[in-house]
């Protein structure tokens, strides 16, 4: 079963039809609240007021407020987004995560930085830089990494992420995923069948997924080496061929109390895991589903 909600709406039908006084009600509009008064004889309506006055303001837009799809005829969406166009702030740095040095000041292609100042992993000039700027990203070039928006930009003067056409070939794009080299072929554990279709590579990272770039530029998921190997058979329910917690004794709320006194809720699986050795499941990590389609990454040890 799978929680799903709907719209309610209420209203209430006085006895009395009187005048009475009026009410002021907020509404919200972006870049601030306004109030609207509202003269309603009798009863209090309650209902979402859509976007009504943005004309009548003197609030910038954002892009995120234009609409970037077109509605077909079906209720489909297609998608047309405005043709890209560079724009650049009074003061612009320059990031080449393949050849840039965060050393250097950042002002020109020559002398761009490797990092994003918002990125971890920043380090000197582009770390230590701030306040309003337009970030450029060359062309063609994967950023790789982590970054947390550390400043604001103001009405009409906006922080901006972008990329110059004149610089460098094609697009830039900015991943947060991570390359992984040094893959071995070939399994020494003596339960996995046919070790040498198996490729491993250690990590200090538990990925959700794994994807090969082909010599083409096209994509291909790996599956993860996992037990069961499950497959979405069933399109309307794709962890149908997941193991499931039967938990025989009552669905929810087997628990345990830890030597530290802290109370563990258990999962218990009697028909798929009860017959493998001690060390079968040591160090895997378990992706659990419970009630509804909340879920969690436990480890084991």
């Amino acid at each position: 079963m799978r929680p799903t909600t709907k719209d309610n709406a209420m209203t209430a039908n006085p006895a009395r039809a009187e005048p009475r006084p009026a009410i002021r009600l907020p509404w919200m509009l972006a870049g601030g609240f306004r109030w609207r008064k509202f003269l309603r004889p009798g009863f209090l309506s309650v209902f979402a007021i859509v976007a009504e006055a943005l004309a009548e303001t003197d609030v910038p837009r954002f892009s995120w407020q234009d609409a970037h799809a077109t509605v077909l005829p079906t209720g489909d969406l297609e998608w047309s987004p405005k043709p890209f166009k560079f724009e650049r702030g009074a003061s612009v740095r320059y990031i080449d995560f393949e050849g840039g040095d965060d050393a250097k000041d950042g002002t020109s292609k020559e002398t761009a930085w490797k990092h994003h100042p918002w990125d971890a992993a920043a380090t000197g000039n582009a770390k230590a830089c701030s306040g309003i700027h337009t970030y450029v990203f060359k062309g063609g070039v994967h950023y790789r990494g982590e970054m947390v928006v550390k400043d604001a930009g103001q009405p009409g003067n906006p922080i901006r992420l972008t990329r110059d056409p004149a610089w460098g070939n094609g697009e830039a794009v900015i991943c947060g995923s991570e390359i992984v080299r040094g893959w071995t072929q070939g399994a020494d554990h003596k339960d996995i069948p046919e070790p040498d279709k198996v490729w491993y590579a250690d990590l200090d990272f538990a990925p959700r997924s794994v994807w090969m770039v082909r010599k083409g530029g096209d994509y291909l998921r790996i599956p993860l080496a996992r037990v069961p190997n499950w497959k979405v058979s069933n399109p309307d329910d794709v962890k149908s061929e997941w193991w499931v917690w039967d938990n025989p004794r009552k669905p929810f709320g087997n628990t345990i109390t830890n030597a530290r006194g802290r109370v563990i809720h258990l999962g218990i699986d009697t028909k798929h895991i009860k017959d493998k050795t001690e060390d079968y499941f040591k160090g895997a990590l378990i992706w659990p589903e419970f009630g509804w389609v909340m879920s969690c990454l436990l480890y084991t040890s």
